[in-house]
């Protein structure tokens, strides 16, 4: 009666152990690999059909790793989470918004994926490696900015960027 219990047990454990396992530790286990950040802000802006990239962060969800952009394009904005896995978009909320005002004076040229991934391979190569964890544009003093936030052995380290000039403002 006592080995039964314990059989019992044990079986429960490993079947909560999987269910509580994040998604990505399953991916891994089955030789799938997360999808680049270049990847999901181009899923981010097929999805919108163009626009601005004001952000874009990884997370990790209730279901595993998620990218969480935020986008505007003709007046609206967009949040999009996406799969960090499988590259899905689980989530699309879109609204009009006064705040796209903000944005209004840039262009797609000023504001692009491709300037978001120059930036941030730059904040990885200046710190010396790490993973990006966030990619933020704003207006701080007086110009435009693009925060680059990286994770490097433990440490988070956040990366400003003038985004014309591509020069560091500031580490944090």
């Amino acid at each position: 009666m006592r080995k039964m219990m314990m059989f019992a047990i044990a079986i429960f454990c490993v079947a909560w152990a999987t269910l509580v396992t994040p998604v990505s530790a399953h991916a891994s286990v089955l030789g799938e690999t997360q999808i680049t950040f270049e990847r999901a802000i181009g899923i981010a802006i097929g999805r919108t059909g163009g626009g601005i990239l004001k952000e874009i962060e990884w997370k990790r969800g209730r279901r595993g790793p998620v990218y969480e952009a935020e986008m505007y394009h003709n007046g609206q904005k967009h949040e999009i989470t996406i799969n960090a896995v499988t590259g899905e978009i689980t989530r699309h909320k879109s609204k009009r918004s006064k705040s796209h005002q903000a944005l209004i004076g840039l262009t797609d040229s000023e504001v692009t994926s491709v300037r978001a991934i120059q930036l941030a391979e730059a904040a990885i190569a200046r710190i010396g490696g790490g993973t990006v964890r966030e990619i933020i544009w704003e207006y701080k003093y007086g110009m435009l900015v693009c925060e680059v936030e990286v994770n490097n052995n433990g440490r988070k380290y956040e990366i400003k960027f003038n985004a014309a000039t591509g020069e560091i403002i500031e580490i944090d």
